[in-house]
């Protein structure tokens, strides 16, 4: 990981973990239609603990928190944390689909937004807006100052390298 950049095999460990957070919501939704809200409080709390959807999705949980502590162990968690945004844009997709829940076009601008996001992070972002910085810089009069300040920001930083 010398370039920042995440390998594959961490990427994919990312991306079971926020599938498997997703999975744990769906579970946690079917449990909850099973729930009894008139019930008396004990019947209702026994309700729960006795659900297998809840069990499952305690289970699955805890199970994630072991993946997670060892995914830290071999990734940044200013690298592996955003990957957990990836469940804010499965979850509603599922819910749409496995339970009816309607999906707004606003919805899905925002979950398009995440990805993107992703791809910054699983790519290198710091590459890929130095890149873009200089594209546009080399077109004259067009730009501005700004982005030669940016890029003079990033150059400059003790956490990126220059790439010859």
């Amino acid at each position: 990981m010398n370039d920042g950049r995440l390998a594959l095999s961490q990427i994919a460990l990312l991306l079971a973990y926020a599938g498997g957070m997703a999975g744990g919501q769906l579970l946690f939704k079917a449990a909850a239609l099973r729930y009894a809200p008139d019930a008396p409080l004990g019947e209702r709390l026994l309700g729960v603990v006795a659900n297998s959807y809840f069990l499952g999705a305690v289970v699955l949980y805890g199970s994630l928190t072991v993946l997670w502590v060892w995914v830290l162990t071999f990734t940044p968690l200013s690298r592996a944390y955003p990957f957990v945004a990836l469940a804010f844009a499965i979850t509603p997709l599922l819910g749409g689909l496995v339970f009816g829940e309607p999906i707004a076009p606003r919805l899905l601008f925002g979950i398009a937004l995440i990805l993107g996001g992703l791809l910054l992070v699983a790519s290198g972002a710091w590459n890929f807006f130095r890149l873009w910085s200089f594209s546009l810089a080399r077109q004259p009069g067009r730009i501005g100052w700004n982005l030669s300040l940016l890029r003079k920001f990033m150059w400059s930083s003790p956490h990126i390298t220059k790439v010859r």
